[in-house]
């Protein structure tokens, strides 16, 4: 568990201890107790609708095998200035947690879990406020993504799978890899931050696609 000001992270297997201490009362436990286990059961399995082979998600297992993915909760039951504040402050403390180099830092995660918001509230406002949490994100080699339990977005692979249907609202907090491309292409702010981080390391074919979505943005 770490703690910084009023800001507090645990990891899975510490749930139980931060209801005991008090971080989480009774609701923020149940809440919290689902999302952990959909990362196991859903994040980390293979999905026949997924499109692809592996896990849905590929760093989930290794981060949970590292103690790098971070639970904490947000009790608001709506999006405001005011939980975009306490949000931007996890997001500078999170180039902060260990570890801070070394290709580990790729398994390391926060997922902010809003216990007392509805899913039919998420549904009409956390895909426009994560759409404006994501410029400051990306420009510190962070991603932002929103989960919910009716989210319409679609999978990489498969236009019928919806990997971010989450049981309870989350907003999740991660570094930027480079499969990432597809969800930059065509911003130039994004495509900048990108190209800072990997162009080095990039195919030509790769480069070809990031010049036509910056062309096209323009």
């Amino acid at each position: 568990m770490f703690t910084k000001d009023s800001l507090v992270v645990f990891t899975p297997a510490e749930i139980d201890l931060a209801r005991a201490d008090g971080t989480l009362d009774e609701i923020d436990e149940g809440k919290i107790k689902a999302i952990s286990n959909w990362t196991e059961q859903f994040l980390c399995e293979p999905n026949g609708a997924l499109g692809r082979v592996g896990p849905v998600c590929p760093f989930t297992r290794p981060a949970l095998k590292r103690q790098t993915l971070w639970l904490t909760a947000e009790r608001a039951e709506t999006l405001s200035d005011d939980v975009a504040a306490r949000i931007a402050r996890f997001r500078d403390w999170f180039l902060q947690l260990p570890p801070t180099s070394g290709s580990a830092t790729q398994y390391k995660t926060v997922l902010i879990v809003f216990t007392r918001m509805a899913n039919d509230v998420a549904a009409g406002s956390l895909d426009e406020f994560q759409r404006k949490l994501k410029p400051d994100y990306v420009q510190q080699g962070l991603m932002v993504g929103q989960f919910y339990a009716s989210c319409p977005e679609k999978g990489l692979w498969n236009d019928e799978f919806r990997p971010l249907q989450a049981p309870v609202p989350v907003l999740a907090i991660r570094e930027m890899v480079p499969s990432d491309f597809p969800f930059l292409i065509g911003t130039v702010v994004y495509m900048d931050a990108y190209l800072k981080r990997y162009a080095p390391q990039l195919l030509s074919e790769v480069r070809k696609k990031i010049v036509a979505g910056l062309a096209s943005d323009r």
